[in-house]
């Protein structure tokens, strides 16, 4: 018979994010260099750059209220798009 099975008891994603993050860290480490660059695109590819608030997101909720409401109260002045626009494409 073969050596009998071994129980992992390392801590899993569910009791510690952390470990499952630096296991996946190491398993990509142990990757050749052109499949690391390959994997770092993808996952920027994924995710919003930084400051960028990605559609559906509670962020982006939170910051469309904040706003509506600074509206509502008077606090900023609303511009109409086409002048906004206009404005921007001449500043570029």
């Amino acid at each position: 018979m073969g050596a009998p099975a071994t129980l992992d008891t390392r801590p899993t994603a569910m009791q510690d994010p952390n470990v499952n993050r630096a296991r996946v860290f190491e398993e990509a480490l142990a990757l050749s260099e052109e499949d690391r660059l390959k994997l770092a695109a993808e996952l920027l590819a994924g995710s919003p750059p930084p400051g960028v608030l990605s559609a559906g997101s509670q962020e982006l909720a939170t910051a469309i209220d904040r706003r509506i409401e600074s509206v509502l109260r008077g606090e900023t002045k609303a511009v109409p798009a086409r002048p906004a626009l206009a404005k921007l494409r001449r500043q570029r």
